[in-house]
């Protein structure tokens, strides 16, 4: 008996068969070459298909050159796509994978940066993204956007795709030309319904023709766009039904929102796994098309729950792909061991910041080519490694090594695995985080690695081990002093001895009492400050959060930040930015202005929370280093240099590799 009998049974999509109901939905990835699908694209692309999915739709690609909002959107208008996309095409046919090329145009969502454009829109508003006022398009601008998106199909045809997916959802100009909340319009393409819709349907209808019957042409939907005066649920049935009455649609992909609400659609943790499969359930009832759900669907078996539910005919998944590309085939063979996402949005941070796509815990994604599944040979000669650490640094190293086929053992000195991970799954809001802890515990289990726990080494315990390499993650040691880079004459927060100060890490394992009345410190500007402040919030206390930088958070990125920030807002935080502090005795703080120099105080002050700033806990390395052990030693982590959790993973992967 197959286990998840309907997420893997074939479906025939516009005619064409799939071989199971795993799709990969479109997702900007920051691999593009030249605006074009490269190797490093392609690989990363192969490796999904090996690992199982039966369809992959292309990042959002630009079908005109008013449309960019990446330095590397994808110009599907360019005619150099199409040998491009033949080599894609090609690649993936032989795997057994469908390819979709996603039709897209950002509407108000860009600026004249990217573009050197003016902003085409239907009306004259501002983009939420970058607030530039947008050039409420002609009739024969939207023509030419008609022909736009024909041609663009036209060229994905040719390339050897199996089909192509209009973007309908998200806010992008597509939805903004059907919805009455950025669709102001007195003319033919604007008003009621009919006339919001006018133009998509002008769009479907002229791709339909430039791809010819035998292609699949899908289109991606909000189910609800979820801002006042927008289109809500029944507005959307609607459209949905005017498009499917048309013929010319092969699938309904259905999302959620726009711009102003990405903390839904790009949902982090927290949110419930299957959070907007009710919208695809939703269409699926009005409609004779087969219909992909999305929203957290993590596992197969809630994926196999949404189709014997009849809420869709496929499960859409992005991010569950990055974190692990064999979703498919580990899905079928082994489901205990897939890497589950863990919502933290690191991948869409990434991208926002102008790197490519990658995960907090899955080093080889993106990076396909350097550490990709078929780059991990065996070792022709096992060694004995010793890994020293048992956080992700240490855990991501041991796992590599063993897959190697060396023969590794761990020491951890706490009595359990995870390292300052422990501590941060403690936020209730941010309690997924401990699957990183879980998947690699498992791994290092299924892989006969010996863990040995509550155990202090010394170079003399490695030296009986006889090693043959020894691999370093012995972490950092937090402290509530208060380097301030914009202070390097002062060694910390001047009489910070003077008061309660105490580390995150204090906090989050209870060790030190805190007080009612608390002030974070945040010299990070990541994660940790605002979630240790949403766990004092949890627990009853007044919180302010004091940062030098413009706003809190700076360095998160993505819709986790707005969803940090929603969670600290609304318990009740009081957020100071732009402002250091310049000195402490005792219950009394005193900020000073970045900018304006301007001063105040604080009373009363029960607790100070540092939060960014750690030391290495390197001596053990500093001690072999100048023993000049007769083994190899690589340092990885914090015991490098204190950083976050995606470096530790990624530095942990490539020493499992180097031994």
């Amino acid at each position: 008996m197959v286990r998840y009998a309907a997420l893997f049974s074939p479906l025939s999509v516009g005619g064409m068969e799939l071989r199971n109901r795993l799709v990969m939905t479109g997702h900007v990835t920051g691999m593009a070459s030249d605006h074009m699908p490269g190797e490093q694209l392609r690989a990363y692309y192969r490796e999904r298909a090996r690992g199982g999915v039966a369809m992959i739709i292309s990042e959002a690609s630009s079908v005109h050159p008013t449309a960019a909002h990446m330095n590397q959107t994808i110009f599907l208008y360019d005619p150099r796509i199409v040998d491009s996309y033949k080599v894609l095409t090609k690649e993936l046919h032989e795997l057994g994978c469908r390819f979709i090329a996603q039709l897209w145009h950002c509407g108000t969502n860009t600026d004249g940066m990217k573009t050197e454009m003016p902003v085409w829109g239907p009306s004259p508003l501002a983009g939420v993204l970058n607030h530039e006022l947008a050039h409420e398009m002609s009739r024969a601008e939207i023509e030419e956007m008609v022909d736009a998106y024909a041609r663009a199909a036209a060229y994905a045809r040719e390339g050897g795709a199996d089909g192509v997916e209009l973007h309908m959802a998200h806010g992008y100009l597509l939805q903004q030309f059907m919805s009455p909340f950025t669709n102001k319009r007195t003319d033919e393409y604007g008003g009621d319904l009919e006339g919001r819709i006018r133009f998509p349907l002008a769009v479907l209808a002229a791709v339909r023709e430039a791809v010819g019957q035998e292609l699949i042409v899908g289109a991606r939907l909000s189910g609800e766009e979820g801002v006042p005066g927008g289109l809500d649920l029944l507005q959307n049935l609607k459209i949905a039904k005017m498009l499917a009455a048309t013929k010319a649609v092969s699938y309904f992909s259905i999302s959620f929102g726009n711009y102003h609400n990405m903390e839904i659609q790009t949902a982090p943790m927290g949110m419930p796994a299957g959070h907007l499969t009710h919208l695809a359930g939703a269409v699926r009832a009005q409609v004779d098309v087969p219909i992909l759900a999305v929203g957290r669907i993590l596992t197969p078996d809630v994926a196999e729950a949404v189709l014997s539910s009849g809420q869709a005919d496929l499960i859409g998944m992005a991010r569950e792909w990055i974190a692990d590309p064999q979703f498919g085939t580990k899905a079928e063979s082994a489901p205990a061991t897939i890497r589950q996402c863990i919502g933290c949005n690191y991948c869409q941070s990434r991208v926002g910041f102008g790197k490519h796509v990658t995960c907090i815990y899955n080093a080889a994604a993106g990076r396909e080519r350097e550490l990709g599944a078929e780059t991990l040979t065996p070792v022709a000669q096992p060694k004995r490694i010793l890994v020293i650490g048992g956080g992700p640094a240490g855990l991501e190293a041991a796992r590599v090594a063993a897959l190697r086929g060396h023969e590794v053992t761990l020491y951890e000195r706490a009595p359990e695995l995870g390292g300052q991970i422990r501590l941060a799954a403690r936020v209730k809001s941010r309690e997924e985080i401990a699957n990183v802890v879980r998947f690699l515990s498992n791994e290092l289990r299924r892989l006969e690695v010996d863990v040995q726990l509550e155990t202090d080494v010394t170079q003399e315990l490695i030296d009986e081990c006889q090693p043959d390499a020894v691999i370093l993650a012995t972490g950092s040691r937090a402290r509530a002093v208060g380097m301030n880079a914009l202070r390097s004459d002062v060694p910390g927060i001047p009489g910070i001895e003077t008061c309660d100060a105490v580390t995150p890490r204090d906090v989050l394992d209870e060790s030190r009492d805190v007080g009612q009345n608390v002030l974070v410190v945040d010299f990070e500007g990541h994660v940790q400050g605002m979630a240790t402040a949403e766990h004092l919030l949890d627990q009853g206390k007044q919180v302010e959060i004091v940062t030098a930088a413009p706003f809190l958070g700076m360095a998160i990125g993505g819709t986790s930040w707005i969803k940090l920030m929603q969670d600290v807002s609304g318990k009740g935080v009081k957020i100071t930015t732009d402002t250091m502090v310049d000195g402490v005795e005792g219950r009394t703080v005193k900020l000073v202005h970045v900018y304006g120099g301007g001063t105040e105080t604080r009373e009363g002050i029960d607790t100070i929370v540092v939060v960014g700033d750690a030391v290495s806990e390197d001596h053990l390395g500093r001690e072999l280093e100048v023993a000049e052990a007769g083994y190899r030693v690589i340092s990885v982590g914090d015991c490098v240099a204190p950083r976050h959790l995606d470096m530790a993973v990624l530095e942990g992967h490539r020493a499992g590799r180097a031994v």
